[in-house]
């Protein structure tokens, strides 16, 4: 089920990519969704690195309070809160409050 996924989420990553660009809401967008895939397959170190890009671009494209970028926030916390990295999941939560 997943790898099916994974391929449809790269593909649709890498086409947004080209025509939309890196920075653009609906790029970030699909790194967070591609993110979710792989953390449901508990590939950790691939995961944190997508949703720390898309968190980061997110927050400065469509702010902090936004509920993309809240939910991606609250994904990315979920994620280190199963690798039982408290003090990431604190930080991410704290950022998310202070902002």
């Amino acid at each position: 089920m997943f790898d099916k996924g994974e391929t449809l989420h790269w593909r649709v990553l890498e086409g947004r990519k080209r025509k939309l660009g890196p920075k653009h809401p609906d790029t970030l967008l699909s790194i967070s969704g591609l993110a979710y895939v792989l953390h449901r397959q508990k590939r950790y170190e691939e995961t944190s690195k997508l949703y720390q890009q898309a968190c980061d671009g997110l927050q400065q494209k469509l702010g902090p309070q936004h509920p993309k970028t809240i939910a991606c926030l609250e994904r990315f916390s979920a994620m280190q809160q199963e690798l039982g990295d408290l003090k990431g999941t604190i930080e991410l939560r704290t950022k998310r409050k202070k902002e």
